[in-house]
């Protein structure tokens, strides 16, 4: 009697097996599958080839194809040596400078609610910064107002290479800079990248909501779109988030040599506050991504002010990105032109031991978020996200077309 049963079993699952082989359900998930399978292989070879020269232990990588859930891998692991634990949904990664697409969402909202306008001046909500006052909002964000970069100065070299865990406050970083100290460097032309006037930004939204960037953040945006592993803090995180970082490394020698191959996890993210101290995942970043360019969060209003752009080689005015100017800034995020890409949307960002990229492509509505642990010497051709994440894209083209 059992081994009757089991024979009768064992039909019906070959049945079953044979009859999924024919049907739509099948079909569909097998590319899928294999989809998953080279994305993940891709991400591994990464992590391969660029190991020693990058000096990265792990990668996190997300996909979104519209309508599909998103696609998650990692490779490696948390942290060099026998203490490191596998990379996996629950790493988190200092995100830097993609903080500065949250800052100027976050303004566009409260101009959208008729709180501010992104064209008013500077010295109308921050007036104790007198020789900027002329200065419009919208040019701190965009980054052509010629404001020079705190993290730049010598001052802030020394500092940070001496001491990781330096304490700083925004009145010390913005003074490194301001035309009052007679060390500061001169004011820019055109488009300059500069973290200080993110932080500039940042003390906006304090002015104007009477709220801390950090309150108004989880309020405005965590909260509704239910980032779950996105977090603030403008010095040293709580224990809770701390234990889930994966560890980050300095590789860039010719900057801070006293860094050089150094874990700089411990580092105090004062330095960088609303313009880069934020951590997530990427997953969360390509949610985030989604939500701004589906147009779930601004108004399309301030959605196409966000994306007004400026050549970064010229700081002028653009349409778009094209062959002969290939680079140019929205508010937070960039525009660039590559033949046989076209013209996409991106943000990435670099701390001391951190590297993330988010690429949007209008056509095709996908989204390519990637996270590592390490500051490269990037002027040196030693970060290679940008290249891996292109030939991702054309690759998830190609499977779209054959399928």
């Amino acid at each position: 009697m059992v081994r009757k049963r089991v024979i009768v079993f064992f039909g019906i699952l070959l049945f079953l097996v044979i009859a999924l082989q024919n049907t739509k359900v099948f079909a569909t998930n097998y590319p899928y599958r294999t989809l998953n399978v080279t994305l993940h292989s891709a991400l591994k070879d990464y992590l391969s080839n660029y190991r020693k020269e990058e000096y990265i232990s792990g990668l996190a990588m997300s996909v979104s194809l519209p309508g599909e859930k998103i696609r998650n891998f990692y490779v490696g692991k948390t942290r060099f040596g026998r203490k490191g634990r596998r990379i996996s949904g629950r790493s988190l990664f200092q995100i830097g400078g993609i903080t500065q697409t949250f800052v100027s969402a976050i303004i566009l909202k409260l101009a959208a609610e008729k709180k501010m306008s992104i064209y008013s001046s500077t010295g109308r909500w921050l007036r104790e910064f007198k020789a900027w006052s002329d200065i419009p909002i919208r040019k701190l964000l965009n980054m052509t107002s010629g404001i020079p970069n705190y993290a730049e100065t010598q001052v802030f070299y020394k500092t940070e290479e001496k001491q990781i865990k330096t304490a700083w406050t925004r009145r010390q970083l913005v003074n490194l800079v301001y035309p009052a100290n007679k060390n500061a460097p001169a004011m820019k032309q055109g488009y300059h990248y500069a973290y200080t006037n993110y932080l500039l930004a940042g003390l906006m939204i304090h002015t104007v909501t009477g709220y801390s960037f950090k309150y108004a953040l989880k309020h405005m945006v965590i909260d509704k779109l239910r980032l779950r592993n996105t977090f603030y803090s403008d010095g040293f995180y709580p224990t809770n988030v701390r234990k889930r970082r994966v560890h980050g490394y300095y590789s860039n020698e010719s900057v801070m040599p006293r860094l050089y191959h150094r874990d700089v996890t411990q580092n105090n993210l004062s330095w960088l506050g609303t313009a880069g101290a934020m951590m997530s995942t990427p997953e969360d970043v390509t949610i985030w991504t989604r939500a701004l360019f589906s147009g779930k969060f601004l108004p399309e209003k301030q959605m196409k002010q966000m994306l007004q752009l400026v050549s970064t080689k010229t700081g002028k005015h653009v349409a778009k990105a094209t062959k002969d100017d290939p680079m140019a800034s929205g508010l937070g995020f960039l525009q660039k032109y590559v033949p046989g890409i076209g013209n996409f949307w991106y943000a990435e960002a670099q701390t001391l031991g951190y590297r993330t990229l988010v690429f949007y492509a209008p056509k095709s509505k996908m989204i390519i978020t990637i996270c590592t642990n390490s500051a490269v010497d990037k002027k040196a051709g030693q970060d290679h996200l940008m290249p891996f994440v292109e030939e991702i894209y054309k690759l998830l083209i190609a499977s779209r077309s054959e399928h």
